[in-house]
């Protein structure tokens, strides 16, 4: 049976910290940003690590297109 499955029916198993922490490298980049959304959430200061969050993304993506404008002007023919 699925998790999915299993939460629909309310026969969920408990996993230790542990447990959930050795299933996190087998979870999409995708499944993981989800997690860490959930756990910011439910954070006191939630507001400020969205914050952050969206500034890291932000900056991240800045590298990205630098690092793509990089690989195309030292491919491009002189």
């Amino acid at each position: 049976m699925s998790w999915a499955a299993r939460a629909r029916s309310g026969k969920l198993l408990r996993m230790s910290k542990a447990e959930i922490m050795a299933q996190i490298p087998k979870l999409s980049h995708e499944e993981r940003r989800e997690i860490m959304r959930i756990i910011f959430e439910t954070e006191r200061d939630a507001d400020t690590l969205a914050e952050c969050d969206r500034l890291a993304l932000e900056r991240f993506q800045a590298l990205d297109a630098m690092e793509a404008e990089d690989e195309r002007t030292q491919n491009s023919p002189r």
